[in-house]
């Protein structure tokens, strides 16, 4: 059975951090025992500036749909890039 990853963005601002997670995914699978043990996902948010602080937040974002979206019970591996 194939593990689940995760690959997550979190954007500051308008700016997609998600190609970088883009070119990781395409370049992990072509790596023939990677595309065969790992099921490899991306997610992304934009930062909801209009929402920070409020409660059951993170970034402004419902946390609830969040963790429903990522499915923690059901994935393995979570990942992201790291902006120095």
């Amino acid at each position: 059975m194939k593990k689940k990853v995760r690959l997550i963005s979190l954007n500051l601002n308008e700016r997609d951090l998600s190609i970088a997670l883009v070119g990781l995914k395409q370049y992990a699978e072509l790596n023939k025992k990677v595309k065969s043990n790992f099921d490899i996902h991306i997610h992304q948010w934009n930062k909801n500036y209009a929402n920070m602080g409020n409660p059951n937040t993170i970034e402004g974002l419902g946390l609830d749909e969040i963790i429903e979206s990522l499915d923690p019970l059901n994935t393995d591996i979570f990942g992201g890039p790291k902006i120095l």
